[in-house]
């Protein structure tokens, strides 16, 4: 798939979620953090509340777990990426500085290594990888976005707007899925002026792919398979226009 120079991320996630492990939230630091600490080496922790909660005949009851801690790691001065992990997930992250799927799959790749080196007979629950854009030009009428955006998502934005109204939001859903991916695309205007009326040029393409029951032997290459699904929608809603914008790369 292409790669750019520049691109309107503000977010990349990707989380493994899992039964828990009680000896991933302990009080003293657990093997598997000290490993994913070769690559992340500055170490924070913060306290994590469980909650319980039960369904039965006489009612919903919520109870407190035992406290464990979340054990996030950074590298030396960064504030992004970081790991995060907990009793019941991983999750590497990051909310700016995102550069491409090549460095990315290998912080993913070391991660997940040591999470097989660890718990080699681990069964992830779900395992997510989403990509949230935020497209921002600052001059132009809103929705102008003509060669910019696939013209069908645009059009959609302000189907169906009742005459006479003005327009403060359109964001739309679609889920789709196959054998090995499901993914879940949020698109459309979310107006940074909400609830007043859209006047600006915000468009945001969220993909959010996942997968239940993986071995975490698989892990890597599962999470390959969510990239793939969620660069391949990425360019089905793009125009030539963004394209020059950001800056192919061409290997």
């Amino acid at each position: 798939m292409p790669r750019y120079q520049r691109n309107f991320l503000t977010a990349v996630i990707c989380r493994v979620d899992f039964e828990r492990l009680p000896v991933l939230g302990a009080a003293e630091r657990p093997p598997l953090s000290l490993a994913i600490g070769e690559l992340f080496p500055a170490l924070t922790t913060k306290p994590n509340t469980e909650l319980a909660v039960s369904v039965g005949p006489s009612g919903t009851h919520v109870s407190q777990k035992t406290p464990s801690t979340i054990y996030e790691h950074r590298r030396a001065g960064e504030e992004f990426p970081f790991v995060a992990l907990s009793s019941e997930h991983i999750a590497l992250e990051y909310r700016k500085g995102y550069q491409d799927y090549l460095s990315f799959r290998s912080e993913i790749a070391h991660v997940m290594r040591a999470l097989l080196e660890q718990h080699p007979t681990l069964i992830a629950n779900r395992v997510g990888l989403r990509y949230i854009n935020q497209i921002v030009f600052p001059t132009g009428a809103p929705l102008d976005w003509n060669g910019l955006i696939n013209p069908e998502l645009v059009a959609s934005v302000s189907a169906g707007l009742p005459g006479g109204m003005k327009l403060a939001r359109s964001l739309h859903q679609m889920q789709s899925f196959n054998d090995e991916v499901t993914l879940t695309s949020t698109y459309g205007a979310s107006n940074p002026d909400y609830p007043g009326e859209l006047v600006r040029r915000h468009f945001v393409l969220d993909f959010d792919a996942s997968r239940t029951r993986v071995a975490c032997s698989d892990l890597i290459e599962a999470i390959g398979r969510l990239n793939a699904a969620c660069e391949d929608a990425f360019e089905r809603s793009i125009c030539d226009e963004l394209r020059n914008i950001m800056g192919r790369i061409d290997d």
